[in-house]
């Protein structure tokens, strides 16, 4: 199984269909639903406006199903562009697509198009590495995570987040910090714009309400077990894949380096809010991927690979 998505073969990217569809296999299912997420404007206007669309309709499971593919695809010509991996395939996005599958509750729209922002921000802060003037990355990275940070509560985090990754990507330089936050701020500038021209100005409805709570959620084993492994897989993917990443170029090791903070900054969130762990886990996609693919290529020999790929798959279809 593993050979076969190690290989730019066809039949492996046809085989990403029936993975991508393992995500809606419980579509019609009625898990325990997870507290909803503190909202903020942009959070009503952009649902209102997809709300002809997320739904268990036909075409809204197939256009959710063409966002899925088309993310899982973009992180693996993310990982290939960069050389991230040695031969990866279509490694990365299998993994992509099997994480999406063991969340226990359904895939919205809107989950997909965060982590689509936040993959977008990911390789625009990898491009910003050998660039002489990334002026224009930088403002669209603070951008993609200002639209973020209007989506869901946890704003605090995906700004300190771009902060450190710049840091890590360019040497310290106040001016780029600068540019970078003005593009965080642009989305803002936006809707605050708009309400002021109807007359409907309100700074407090443009962010989230900043939510921390312990109250833990009722989750059926399955759940908590799925949610777990999303959260803490990436951990056994970063320490089996130590030994090679110590001899990558400073990219890849900067790349990756960004993708753990990230995965960091969303496990202090979740710790903050647990009550919200589900649509949290959720956000979790891009960095537990992006972190696990690489044990899936470290093992000379691939029943370990398989094994594990196999019971992820298993766990996915009977949760």
């Amino acid at each position: 199984m593993i050979t076969l998505f190690r290989n730019n073969h066809p039949i492996a990217l046809i085989l990403l269909v029936p993975l991508a569809l393992l995500s809606f296999w419980n579509f019609s299912s009625q898990p325990i639903p997870s507290p909803a997420l503190p909202t903020s404007m942009l959070h009503n206007e952009l649902g209102d406006l997809l709300d002809f669309i997320d739904t268990n309709s036909f075409w809204g499971i197939f256009f959710k199903l063409l966002l899925l593919l088309s993310m899982a695809l973009y992180l693996n010509k993310l990982v290939t562009d960069n050389k991230l991996m040695d031969r990866s395939g279509y490694v990365p996005a299998m993994t992509f697509l099997v994480f999406s599958a063991l969340l226990p509750n359904s895939l919205s729209i809107l989950t997909l198009l965060i982590n689509g922002l936040v993959l977008v921000a990911i390789r625009l802060l990898i491009q910003v590495y050998k660039q002489d003037r990334p002026n224009n990355n930088l403002v669209s990275t603070g951008f993609c995570m200002g639209l973020v940070t209007g989506l869901i509560a946890a704003h605090l985090m995906f700004y300190v987040w771009m902060v450190i990754a710049i840091l890590i990507m360019r040497p310290s330089s106040i001016r780029e910090w600068l540019i970078a936050t003005i593009g965080f701020f642009l989305p803002f500038y936006f809707l605050a714009s708009i309400q002021y021209l109807n007359d409907k100005l309100d700074l407090a409805a443009l962010l989230p309400e900043l939510h921390i709570s312990w109250k833990l959620p009722e989750l059926s084993k399955s759940a908590i077990l799925n949610n777990a492994l999303i959260v803490f897989l990436p951990i056994i993917g970063m320490m089996a894949f130590n030994q090679q990443m110590n001899k990558m170029v400073i990219l890849g090791r900067k790349s990756y380096l960004i993708v753990f903070v990230l995965y960091l900054a969303l496990l202090v969130v979740m710790g903050t809010d647990p009550e919200h762990v589900q649509a949290l886990t959720g956000l979790a996609l891009i960095p537990a991927a992006f972190l696990f693919a690489p044990f899936f290529m470290v093992f000379r020999r691939e029943f370990i690979p398989n094994l594990v790929a196999l019971s992820l798959l298993a766990l996915s279809l009977f949760q």
